[in-house]
């Protein structure tokens, strides 16, 4: 099963870098586990739908960058 791509390359580009942020954040900032924990799954979610170039999120919403 293919997944189809629907964000396009510049999307994708902001995710990971934002998401990169976010884990360094994740692991730097002295934060309660709670909060790590959060940002790892807020920082792990934007790296794979990065990578991926698809976003669940985005075919509920019916939006689609990939043109």
């Amino acid at each position: 099963m293919e997944i189809k791509k629907n964000e396009n390359i510049f999307d994708r580009f902001v995710k990971m870098l934002i998401g990169g942020i976010v884990l360094f954040f994740a692991f730097y900032l002295p934060l309660h586990l709670i909060f790590v924990v959060i940002l790892l799954f807020a920082a792990l979610w934007l790296i794979v739908t990065g990578l991926l170039g698809y976003c669940p999120l985005y075919n509920l919403l019916g939006i689609n960058t990939h043109k």
